[in-house]
């Protein structure tokens, strides 16, 4: 019998905790350097690039709580997918924040580091999710009711 994790509370607690820093990080590109971009001559560009960055960080910091809240038998993997989406958030908006606020343009080129990591964590999670439970997988096997899947 395989064993069913119905949640892992680590993993909605850290999507959580990420969602609150990106309503921060959106919050502060809206009050703070939009105007601090606006008397610069990419500005606006740079503006852009801190909303993807907001945009993509919400996302899949929700991301991270529904793999939390995915009951499993493939504990490993969702790990793995929880795993590989923090990366990204931290690599891909992490990095897109920083050039924004800094005009480092060699930042830039490890930004797609972040994005493959975000594309795999999705990857592994839709085959992590292949291994949903029904209803019935956390009793015993006699008691089961077979009629009910």
């Amino acid at each position: 019998m395989h064993v069913v994790r119905l949640n892992d509370s680590r993993w909605i607690v850290w999507g959580a905790l990420l969602a609150g820093v990106a309503v921060i990080m959106g919050a502060f590109g809206a009050h703070f350097m939009e105007d601090h971009l606006a008397s610069l001559d990419n500005g606006d560009r740079r503006m852009e690039v801190w909303k993807t960055a907001a945009q993509y960080h919400i996302v899949h910091a929700i991301g991270l709580i529904l793999v939390g809240l995915t009951p499993t038998t493939r504990t490993k993997l969702m790990a793995t997918s929880a795993i590989l989406l923090t990366a990204g958030i931290l690599v891909f908006s992490g990095l897109l924040y920083a050039y924004s606020f800094t005009d480092l343009r060699i930042l830039g080129a490890f930004v797609p580091i972040g994005g493959v990591s975000m594309i795999a964590g999705w990857v592994v999670y839709a085959i992590a999710a292949c291994g949903r439970p029904t209803r019935n997988d956390h009793l015993p096997s006699n008691q089961r009711d077979e009629n009910s899947a």
